[in-house]
């Protein structure tokens, strides 16, 4: 019990005092950007989560229950995005070869990304590449040359 209260103690003086509050998260913020401690916490996560994977599918369920709205939005503005990315001069039957042809387990993926930092692909059959789904994911928006 002590320990409690001594510990709630401590961070009610640190949030009282916006100077060592910004200079703890400082710290903190440094101590995280280090390769080997992003590495650390995130097999911990991955050994968390497939411990609790079960936790997590219901949690996410709950979550697209209740924000459907959100995530068919979602949906719509990438389609809409997709339609203005795809040139008239577009082979659309040949696009929709290569999806109906990839492998189970594998993603339809865009070389150059739609959407980027400093880059923007069309939605043209030489700017698809199937991927597995793992390598799709880590890949992101990125592109590398």
């Amino acid at each position: 019990f002590f320990d409690g209260v001594w510990v709630s103690l401590v961070k009610q003086k640190i949030l009282n005092n916006p100077k060592l509050h910004q200079e703890i998260n400082e710290k903190k913020r440094i101590k995280n950007l280090k390769p080997e401690n992003k590495l650390r916490q995130k097999k911990a996560f991955q050994k968390h989560f497939r411990k609790n994977r079960e936790y997590y599918k219901i949690k996410n369920k709950k979550h697209y229950n209740n924000n459907k709205i959100y995530y068919h939005l979602k949906t719509l503005n990438r389609k809409k995005y997709i339609i203005q990315r795809t040139p008239k001069w577009a082979n659309l039957q040949k696009i929709k070869e290569f999806y109906k042809n990839r492998k189970k387990g594998y993603h339809v993926d865009h070389i150059v990304p739609l959407q980027a930092k400093n880059v923007s692909g069309l939605h043209v059959e030489n700017n698809l590449q199937y991927l597995t789904a793992k390598q799709n994911i880590s890949k992101g928006n990125k592109f590398f040359e």
